[in-house]
């Protein structure tokens, strides 16, 4: 890993010039707020203060983003802030643009190593500049990894590859390894290890995980393999059969990320807890289970063609839009109600479909059901049922539904998903989406697509 001399001076002089910026203030235990009253919650470790200022810490503003870095040095608090802490992630972000860093370091890491820079030479224990010191504290981190980004409630019966990444199954072996070497290397933490796996295999055990070789430090390796498996699962899910039903939700997502609403109760009776509950509130299809019979129903439904999209180095501008409009349908299975789903239902066909604000809804229709039905009867019966919905999304919206709302959005979800599995076969045909527009428009008078 190098940087090219001119951004080698550059950045070091920028580097020099955030010592000046070094706030110095007495270190001290922060006040409490509001001495009077401090609330009884559990405390899982006690922390010695001692300890405490041999970390670094920082502050962050509002939406969480970083605004400052300190260390602690003989009883004083250093701290970069402001204008200066800035400057420093600017420099971070200037080199982690540089090709040879792109891709293998993190712009968090960066802004560590030359906050930890800035410390060695306020201590004065370094002399090397900036730039020799950051990359010698990189280059040692960058190492070959494949990451494993488990998928909550999916299970796959084989592996497979699909876009950039494999789908693999997270099995009792990687993990009994996985305990066997940690207790190996400490026999001594026995009791804490018990907790630590028994909770990683409730966790884990046979799940399906979205998997990606990479060479880089682990934050941005997970970093890059984290944003390839959105897209990946966002195009996976448009091959669930949850698209096809209401209320139904697919939870397969990078796990933590998935939305299930529990709940957690107790009674009491004469002062005293008498009785307690806690779960999850379930939908159907939980749990998505990919044995070979459904991996070869996906194969025949374009598996492969979305794969491909997923894969291209070079897209084409329909390309792209496809991708873009897949990625927003595939959000509407992992949501539960039925005004959220059309959102993402109707938003992704909007954006293929209408050319410009001067279209209606009925522009929208007559080109998506040429892709689901070759029959003028099913064409037919396609357009009412999708200019129903759009009629009637208000009623969604407000929860105001009768039992025949509830089964024909159920008609339009399959007719949705039967349109958006049918396209994708068009992803190397057409450059644009106005050349996809016209052929459609053009295939309207002669009975063609689907």
């Amino acid at each position: 890993m190098h940087l090219n001399e001119h951004a080698v001076n550059a950045y070091n002089e920028k580097a020099l010039t955030l010592l000046h910026n070094l706030v110095e203030r007495p270190s001290a235990p922060l006040a409490n707020a509001d001495p009077t009253w401090r609330p009884d919650i559990h405390i899982a470790a006690t922390i010695p203060y001692q300890d405490i200022r041999n970390l670094k810490t920082s502050r962050s503003d509002r939406e969480g983003k970083e605004t400052s870095k300190a260390f602690y040095h003989e009883g004083r608090t250093v701290e970069i802030s402001g204008d200066g802490y800035q400057t420093l992630k600017r420099v971070a972000e200037g080199i982690q643009r540089t090709p040879n860093f792109r891709d293998s370091v993190s712009v968090s890491v960066l802004t560590s190593s030359i906050f930890d820079w800035i410390e060695a030479r306020y201590k004065q224990v370094t002399a090397v500049s900036m730039t020799e010191y950051v990359l010698t504290q990189v280059e040692a981190k960058v190492q070959e990894y494949e990451v494993w980004i488990p998928i909550a409630a999916t299970r796959a019966q084989s592996e497979f590859e699909f876009g950039n990444m494999r789908i693999q199954t997270i099995t009792r072996a990687m993990l009994d390894q996985w305990e066997a070497e940690s207790r190996q290397a400490r026999p001594e933490a026995s009791s804490a290890l018990d907790v630590f796996f028994q909770r990683w295999r409730k966790a884990i055990l046979g799940l399906a995980a979205a998997t990606i070789q990479l060479r880089a430090e682990p934050q941005r390796a997970y970093e890059l393999a984290s944003a390839e498996a959105e897209r990946t699962l966002a195009l996976l899910r448009c091959l669930s059969p949850c698209n096809c039903f209401p209320f139904t939700v697919s939870n397969s997502v990078p796990l933590g990320q998935e939305i299930s609403k529990g709940y957690k109760y107790f009674m009491t009776k004469e002062g005293r807890i008498a009785f307690s509950s806690s779960g999850f509130k379930h939908t159907p299809f939980d749990e998505w289970r990919i044995d070979n019979a459904a991996l070869a129903v996906m194969r025949s439904f374009g598996m492969e063609k979305f794969s491909a999209l997923l894969k291209e180095k070079k897209p084409t501008s329909f390309q792209k839009d496809l991708l873009h409009v897949l990625q927003l349908y595939g959000r509407s299975s992992t949501l539960k109600e039925p005004a959220d789903k059309l959102t993402y239902i109707f938003a992704p066909l909007e954006a293929l479909l209408i050319a410009d604000r001067t279209q209606s809804v009925d522009d929208l229709a007559d080109r998506l059901v040429m892709f689901v039905d070759k029959a003028p009867t099913g064409r037919k019966d396609a357009l009412r049922t999708i200019r129903t919905v759009y009629a009637r999304r208000l009623s969604f919206v407000h929860g105001d539904l009768t039992r025949q709302d509830l089964e024909t959005l159920e008609k339009f979800m399959v007719i949705a998903w039967t349109f958006f599995i049918n396209v994708i076969g068009n992803a190397n045909t057409y450059k644009s989406r106005p050349d996809f527009l016209n052929a459609i428009d053009n295939a309207k008078l002669s009975g063609g697509l689907a």
